[in-house]
């Protein structure tokens, strides 16, 4: 709750328009395998989601509260080391 103090909050919601909210986001991320497709590849998809969901909610996979923003693939090199 320090951050809701701070300086900075209330820069921000002055430059909001009257009736205008701030919103908190988290950003997740996380090694996942796509082989079903595509073979042996990895990537790490980009989540988001709001912060104030409750976190028993949040976590269910089934509440589809988080929402796939970007899939970032995990290149490999194709010489090895000698």
């Amino acid at each position: 709750m320090a951050l809701l103090k701070s300086s900075s909050h209330v820069f921000f919601k002055s430059a909001l328009p009257r009736g205008a909210t701030l919103l908190g986001t988290i950003l997740s991320s996380d090694k996942t395998c796509i082989t079903a497709l595509s073979g042996n590849r990895v990537a790490h998809p980009l989540l988001i989601s709001l912060a104030n969901i409750h976190m028993a909610t949040r976590l269910k996979s089934s509440s589809n509260a988080f929402l796939l923003t970007a899939l970032l693939p995990v290149t490999k090199f194709v010489h090895k080391n000698k």
